[in-house]
């Protein structure tokens, strides 16, 4: 059979140990065994850990090539500081007119510069290997912004997958009322000079639906889901039953909008005061800021382990030690958004309690495949209510409860089948 070769065009992919690398490394992994050959075009030097294990899960008949960045996300990330923290009037003036003109020459991100300095690679890389179609995946969103025009320049024809909606790219700190001016007719350009449209949720897809409502543009909703190759035997996890054992893995940050912990944290010191049974160990898998370690350290009655970054190999037997697994976003929700470690969480068939909100695509899920509870990521009773209500769970009985069915539908093979499906029809 004749493998027909794509080009996968992502700022992050195999070895960095990220979340925004690991759903493309899961598609592609799996995407050649449905007859299409995957030719890799990514950063590389996007300044997130590596672990090199994950180049095992690049097939073999992948090529891949790699570009550098002039804006490196850890070097970026310093350059954010300029927008937090107090300032004076005058500051908060020149700082609002700095933003417009960063916006107004780097729209819709800030990996604008990178993504359209590859057209001349992605040419080449289009007439060497006689490539068919490329599958973009964004945010950065710049990326499918590069694609568009390729297809404007080539007629190859364009795959464009949101992992978040368009505009939430939110790595800058800061943007003006330019930049939501620009992303709005960029967006829609983008969306109608692509030739299909794939979203992680439906809420999403829906959105999408309707922006390209009176085309022949097809939108397909194709979640994130798990590997079950990433997972430990039951039998081979080392547990200790004489703790309570709830874990965090994700991002944790005083200073961000969406992953401030002090809400969990205040929860955390009332549940212990209240817990009757062993000992509860809160384990929280992230590199730390010293601001957030700080903020930790203030609740911490050595019951709050840190261990900081660990591979993502590693990492996922560790969770499967746990007794309840966290899920949060506080203070901003994300009604549209659905972690890809949610859907490894009811592989595990861990009990797994949402701080976020009691509606969108997260609780949706949660109550779809019954795997936990959710509550408002403001309401530290109820917070509370539910870490006892799962602590106190007994985990046969809780298994028993789980659709099994529908969270085999999120098995990484058959959602790359479904890309795979979709690549041939627009072809």
């Amino acid at each position: 059979m004749n493998e027909i070769p794509i080009l996968v065009f992502t700022f992050c992919y195999a070895p960095l140990n990220t979340t925004g690398a690991f759903r493309i490394i899961r598609t592609v992994k799996y995407i050649s065994q449905y007859g299409i050959k995957p030719v890799i075009l990514t950063a590389s030097n996007p300044g997130y850990p590596i672990n090199k294990k994950l180049m095992g899960s690049v097939p073999k008949n992948a090529v891949i090539y790699r570009s550098p960045t002039r804006f490196p996300d850890h070097q970026y990330r310093k350059s954010v500081n300029i927008y937090t923290g107090k300032k004076s009037p005058l500051k908060k003036i020149i700082l609002k007119l700095l933003v417009i003109i960063k916006d107004l020459i780097a729209s819709p991100d800030i990996h604008i510069f990178w993504a359209l300095g590859c057209v001349p690679s992605m040419l080449k890389i289009i007439r060497k290997h006689k490539i068919k179609a490329i599958l973009v995946t964004g945010g950065p969103f710049s990326l499918i912004v590069a694609s568009v025009l390729i297809r404007i320049l080539t007629g190859v024809k364009v795959i464009s997958e949101f992992r978040d909606p368009w505009g939430s790219y939110s790595l800058e700190g800061s943007f003006s009322f330019v930049r939501k001016f620009l992303n709005k007719h960029i967006s829609q350009y983008c969306y109608k000079h692509s030739d299909a449209l794939v979203s992680l949720t439906e809420s999403h897809a829906e959105e999408l639906r309707n922006d390209v409502r009176g085309t022949n543009i097809p939108v397909r909703l194709i979640p994130n889901g798990f590997d079950p190759a990433d997972f430990t035997e039951q039998n081979e996890i080392d547990k200790d039953d004489s703790r309570l054992l709830i874990a965090y893995a994700g991002k944790m940050d005083v200073h961000d909008t969406k992953y401030n912990p002090v809400m969990l944290l205040k929860a955390w010191e009332r549940f212990r005061a209240t817990w009757q049974g062993k000992k509860p160990v809160l384990e929280i898998y992230w590199g730390l800021n010293d601001d957030t370690q700080k903020l930790i350290d203030q609740y911490s009655r050595d019951d709050i382990v840190t261990p900081g970054f660990v591979p993502r190999d590693q990492l996922l037997g560790k969770l499967q030690r746990a007794d309840v697994l966290l899920h949060f976003y506080y203070p901003q929700t994300a009604e549209q958004a659905r972690s890809s470690k949610m859907y490894e969480y009811a592989f595990m068939g861990i009990p797994m309690v949402s701080f976020s909100s009691h509606t969108g695509a997260a609780a949706e899920l949660i109550r779809q495949l019954n795997i936990g509870f959710v509550c408002d990521n403001d309401d530290v009773q109820e917070m509370v209510n539910l870490l006892t209500k799962a602590a106190s769970l007994d985990r046969e009985e809780f298994r028993k409860g789980i659709r099994l069915d529908g969270i085999d539908q999120y098995n990484a093979i058959h959602l790359s089948g479904q890309m795979a499906s979709l690549i041939k029809e627009v072809l």
